[in-house]
């Protein structure tokens, strides 16, 4: 049976040294992987210190553009639709319910 050995260097490092991590960084929304031996990872860390430690942690932009809806929104939904249909007026089963629906419902609620 062969055995494969694969070595990793260091990128940060002119010499053969070899690389024990990978160290995943971004900036300007550009994601970016180096792979770092021990003292280059230190030295990177230290140097980037004085920014990290006045930023703040962002999470991933797309957990806000889509936030969940939650049991309450998908409950109310359920009741827009139910009394819409029940006033006669037709409504999707599924989707996002249009303006004019949701004023339509207003009407109907509020007696308007």
């Amino acid at each position: 049976m062969q055995k494969l050995e694969v070595l990793v260097e260091c990128d940060a490092h002119a010499a053969r040294h070899e690389a024990n991590e990978t160290v995943s960084f971004a900036v300007d929304g550009r994601h970016y992987e180096i792979d770092l031996c021990e003292v280059a990872s230190k030295r990177m860390r230290s140097q980037l210190a004085k920014f990290t430690d006045a930023a703040r942690v962002v999470r991933s932009r797309r957990a806000r553009r889509n936030p969940r809806r939650t049991h309450a929104d998908r409950e109310r939904s359920q009741n827009v639709r139910a009394t819409l249909q029940a006033a006669g007026i037709p409504v999707n089963g599924r989707g996002r319910l249009p303006k004019d629906a949701m004023e339509k419902y207003d009407e109907i609620v509020n007696g308007h």
